[in-house]
């Protein structure tokens, strides 16, 4: 399996076997990076770290195949920590000059081996991982090529290009060494066996880191055949407290939920109420208003008809009446 599909078992399945193979994997190069940076205590203590901030950081790192790099950087950076914090520092680099001077003429690897790390920090990220895999990791051409998405003679130019560079930064530390001697000095020393079993130390430490990091289900799924009773019975309490939790928030959510429906329901109601009454009373003020015009229809009728009465009682007030005429007419025909 590939360093990626390790660690995804690991990062997601909490698989023990993958991530002790990825420490058996790559454990001499991550040591032998420290021992040449620090003494032999510091190389194991850095080492041990590095590992364990892999276990913790396994899903952040899964699927990006930037494993070989991320763990080259991160001993680095703890190296230089110690170093940092080291008040005998200097004195160690002195120490490490003099026997550099001392033993140069009869192991070129003692006059490279000083310099190797800073000089590797130097180069550029794709060179930087080209020198880990081929001479940290062991790793033949094609399988670097792999690693770089390139073919194989494309990995053997990248190679020596980066091995070119590193020797030209070698160079400027009054390392004189050739390409071919620099490159045969890495396969043969470059990584040392790290000490004897510091591999299952880590290991152990790993898991042991990355629980603390695991949900209360990938903790039971790690540890179901090795996992204690007090373990156990801490993740009950905690998935307990945390279902406890969640469920008096889902009460309290509920009630307000159904107070704000019965609020709704009654604004409802009182709404459905108030609009009758509104259509109550416009019907009743349109019948009013309908009231209104047949009186004052009635009352002009009243008052036409009144009109006409008196009309009429005057024109047979007037054909009762006898004139003046009507008279002499009348003693007229009685003459004759």
């Amino acid at each position: 399996m590939t360093d990626d599909e390790l660690l995804a078992n690991f990062g997601k399945n909490g698989d023990e076997d993958a991530f002790s193979q990825l420490v058996h994997r790559h454990i001499d190069w991550v040591y032998s990076t420290a021992y040449r940076r620090l003494c032999e205590a510091n190389a194991r203590d850095v080492t041990q770290q590095v590992f364990t901030l892999l276990a913790k950081n396994a899903l952040q790192l899964t699927g990006k195949n930037r494993m070989t790099g991320w763990l080259y950087r991160t001993c680095r950076n703890l190296c230089l920590e110690h170093i940092r914090r080291d008040l005998r520092r200097q004195a160690r680099e002195q120490q490490a000059g003099f026997q550099m001077k001392d033993d140069s003429d009869s192991d070129p690897w003692k006059t490279v081996a000083p310099h190797l790390e800073p000089a590797i920090d130097k180069l550029s990220e794709s060179d930087r991982i080209a020198i880990l895999l081929r001479f940290f990791e062991n790793k033949n051409l094609k399988d670097v090529g792999q690693a770089l998405g390139l073919n194989e003679s494309a990995a053997q130019k990248r190679v020596t290009r980066a091995v070119d560079k590193l020797r030209g930064i070698l160079g400027e530390q009054n390392n004189p060494v050739s390409s071919v001697g620099l490159s045969g000095i890495l396969l043969s020393q470059a990584v040392q066996p790290a000490p004897s079993g510091l591999a299952a130390i880590i290991a152990t430490q790993g898991l042991s880191a990355i629980s603390t990091t695991l949900t209360s289900m990938q903790v039971m799924n790690l540890f179901s055949a090795k996992a204690t009773s007090i373990m156990l019975g801490i993740a009950v309490v905690t998935a307990t407290g945390t279902y406890l939790t969640q469920y008096n928030i889902r009460e309290s959510l509920r009630k307000k939920n159904l107070s704000l429906v019965s609020t709704n329901q009654h604004l409802q109601t009182t709404n459905e109420d108030l609009l009758a009454k509104i259509e109550s009373q416009s019907k009743d003020n349109a019948r009013l208003r309908n009231d209104l015009k047949d009186l004052h229809r009635l009352r002009n009728e009243v008052t036409q008809s009144r009109n006409l009465a008196a009309q009429l009682a005057e024109m047979k007030n007037l054909k009762q009446k006898p004139t003046q005429n009507d008279g002499c007419y009348s003693r007229c025909c009685r003459s004759g």
